[in-house]
């Protein structure tokens, strides 16, 4: 990820740059043409990598509640049920981490139900791919 962005950006700053410096060779068509084309693949490699592979999942563990337990209100109630919730840590691609808890019996569908596309998805949570 960090070689994919590192290009991108050198990409979009050093083409352009690259293009001025040789201006008195090529007309300024063929220079844009050339340019454009180098800034899009790049960029356009960097979008492609990140849309296929983020929905892979770096940890999956189980997270255990029992008895007191947050209802996402603030409001903690007491049950005596013990539920198991799975917890997902996925990248972006800035690699920073971001956590997805979810209860597997419940939040859980099938890639082909939401009619998704992505190439590396193995199952949905609450719409979101994995």
């Amino acid at each position: 990820k960090r070689i994919s962005i590192t290009t991108a950006i050198v990409s979009i700053i050093g083409v352009p740059l690259l293009v001025a410096s040789h201006s008195g060779d090529v007309p300024a068509s063929g220079q844009f043409a050339v340019g454009a084309t180098a800034i899009i693949a790049a960029t356009g490699s960097t979008a492609a990598l990140s849309y296929c592979f983020s929905p892979y999942v770096k940890t999956l563990s189980y997270v255990s509640t029992n008895g007191d337990c947050d209802d996402g209100t603030g409001n903690h109630t007491d049950t005596t049920k013990t539920t198991t919730l799975v917890e997902a840590t996925t990248t972006n691609i800035f690699a920073m981490e971001k956590i997805t808890t979810f209860n597997p019996d419940t939040d859980v569908s099938l890639p082909s139900k939401a009619k998704t596309y992505r190439p590396f998805c193995n199952f949905m949570v609450r719409g979101e791919p994995f």
